[in-house]
Parts: C-alpha cells; structure tokens; sequence
C-alpha cells in the first residue's frame, strides 16, 4: 500500500486520560486530522460498539466479543480508513487492534489467533504512530469512579486491569519501532506537552 495520509492510534487502560488527550490534540496540533473510534467509525460498527459495551448485556463469550471487535474494526480499516489515506487524509484513532491484545487477551483469547486475525481484519495496515497512555491499574480504576462514560469493560476487575497493562507492555516490546508509551500519573497539561515532544521527534508535527 502506498500510503499518503499518516495514521495514529492512541491506546490506553481504563482511567489513563486517553480521550483528554485526544481532544486537546484535535483542537490543536492535529486539528486537520480525522478522528475515528473503536469499535465505531461506520453504522456498522457503532451497532456493534453498543452491543459490546453497553452496561447491562447479558453475557458476551470471549471469542465472539474478539470476533465482533474485528468485524467492526474491518469494515473502518478497510472501508474508510485504507481508502482515506491513500487520498491523504490524516488519521488519528482512539484506540485499534492492539486493545484486542491487551483486552481479550486478558480474557484468555491466544495471542496468536488475535495477531493472525487483526493482520486480516486491518489488511496488515501499519499505523505511522501508537501513543500508549499508561496509568497504574489501581490509579486508573479510581480515576474511572463515578465518570460519566464507564462502560462493561471499565467495571473489570483490578485482576483484569492489571493483566490488560502486562499485555500493553508486551506489545511495547513487540512493536518497537512505532509505539511510545507516555506515562500519565502527571498533570494533563504535563502529559499534553510530552505527546508534543513525541509527535515532534516522530516528525509528525512541526
């Protein structure tokens, strides 16, 4: 693929202030960049997104959790995001795959079949950047208390929450040469100015 537009994902555990950043890079430094979610980004995939996280589903296996996740993140990767870039349009996603990874693998899904099936679903698209927002599992959880936007997924257990950074961290080790992780137990504006520094030394802003 020859791509022309340049393609971020921000990742995060639950409390890490993931969709502050965000907001704060899309009103500023990023501002003429599209900004996508998952699961989410088509009609498709926003039914699925609400089937999956909703508070009050009824019990949602594992594999068809995965599965759902990638249905939906194919019909953006290769519907929307792939065709986008290659016009050059610019990309930031609030999350992608590497959630698959850390979540679901949390969950027990091999992390084989998860990398196998996410090179599918993303027709192996590489991302230009991965910013990992990490928070201490314990930190993320109170941060988390009482928010407006808590889903399934934010009311695991600390158990949970702590395998799904050890998977994150795997993937650091994985995928060296694109991901960052930025810590955020700082001040917002602190962990704004870092996220600057790393978009500065990817050359992705001036």
């Amino acid at each position: 693929m020859n791509e022309k537009g340049n393609y971020i994902i921000v990742e995060g555990g639950s409390g890490s202030g993931k969709t502050i950043q965000i907001d704060k890079l899309i009103k500023g430094s990023l501002n003429d960049y599209w900004l996508i979610r998952e699961p989410g980004g088509t009609q498709f995939g926003e039914k699925i997104r609400s089937a999956l996280l909703d508070l009050g589903q009824d019990f949602i296996d594992p594999n068809a959790e995965f599965l759902a996740f990638s249905a939906a993140r194919a019909n953006l990767i290769r519907g929307v995001v792939i065709p986008g870039l290659l016009v050059g349009k610019n990309y930031i996603a609030d999350r992608s795959w590497f959630s698959s990874y850390a979540y679901q693998g949390a969950r027990g899904i091999p992390k084989e079949t998860i990398l196998k099936i996410s090179e599918f679903a993303t027709d192996n698209l590489k991302p230009d950047l991965v910013i990992f927002y990490k928070i201490e599992a314990e930190t993320g959880q109170r941060r988390k208390r009482g928010m407006a936007d808590v889903d399934r997924i934010d009311l695991e257990t600390l158990e949970f929450l702590n395998e799904v950074i050890k998977n994150y961290n795997e993937l650091s080790v994985l995928f060296p040469t694109f991901w960052e992780t930025i810590d955020t137990s700082g001040s917002i504006e602190e962990v704004y100015q870092e996220t600057l520094g790393v978009l500065r030394r990817r050359k992705l802003i001036e």
